[in-house]
């Protein structure tokens, strides 16, 4: 099969963690490139980024911010198929491929089964961190099981969904750029996947949540300081943005778990 992925990687500081990511993936089948897109990192972390072999390295001139250096990386990439992968993010087996092949079956965006790494002061080490994003009762997005052991039977089925996570989503060339990639008015840290993936279901495509696709994830651990970690006022701004443009999103509990009237 053809090594037809772009991986692309924003990063501020925390080159420990960025080596990791890129080592986790390195042999990965259907790997074509990894892009590191540098969001403003002190000096010394930057220059190191420039000797990780294998990458190609862009530089922004300040911090411009998760969605900006996303939309970014995947302008410098080459292939077409695209996975936003966050450098907390340390995949398991051959999750790229895995996630390839829903998208050659004709999904437009896929996303994987995150799990909490060791260290994670969100969660326990091997519990699920992401499955799938659904919207509760209030519209609002939310990780139906979050906490749930990793082998948990209703996460490891794979189904159609309305969102997934930014943090690993693969997604067509030709989607992205139909959408016009992240959408630069969302301030930092959350929704902004769930836009792009609401956008794309307006427009009939459909989105896969693959069980076999695994990474551990810090969640947030990328994250370093008041400069790049998002606040309730970047939430409620963004949630309000999500609202005023695709409505407040219906309840979509039914996809995750078994419910019934009556």
């Amino acid at each position: 099969m053809a090594k037809n992925v772009s991986v692309v990687i924003p990063v501020h500081n925390q080159i420990g963690l960025l080596l990791k990511a890129v080592e986790h993936i390195r042999n990965a089948n259907r790997l074509g490139e990894v892009i590191i897109v540098d969001d403003g990192s002190e000096p010394d972390q930057a220059q190191a980024m420039d000797n990780i072999g294998g990458c190609r390295v862009f530089h922004n001139d300040g911090s411009s911010g998760f969605i900006k250096s996303c939309n970014r990386g995947a302008k410098k990439s080459e292939h077409p198929y695209i996975l936003l992968l966050n450098s907390d993010a340390f995949a398991v087996g051959q999750p790229i491929s895995a996630m390839a092949e829903n998208l050659d079956a004709g999904y437009a965006i896929c996303g994987a089964r995150l799990l909490f790494a060791r260290g994670s002061r969100y969660g326990v080490e091997g519990n699920i961190q992401h499955a799938g994003i659904g919207f509760n009762k209030f519209g609002v997005p939310h990780h139906p099981y979050m906490g749930y052991p990793g082998d948990e039977p209703c996460a490891v089925v794979h189904r159609s969904v309305n969102a997934v996570t930014g943090a690993a989503m693969m997604i067509k060339r030709e989607v992205w750029d139909r959408l016009g990639g992240f959408d630069q008015k969302y301030l930092r840290g959350v929704y902004e996947d769930c836009d792009l993936c609401l956008s794309a279901k307006k427009l009939k495509y459909e989105i896969a949540y693959e069980p076999k696709a695994i990474f551990l994830h810090l969640m947030h651990g990328s994250q370093t300081d008041t400069n790049n970690f998002f606040n309730q006022k970047d939430h409620d701004h963004n949630l309000s943005l999500l609202f005023t443009k695709h409505g407040q999103p219906p309840t979509d509990d039914a996809i995750f778990f078994n419910m019934r009237s009556g």
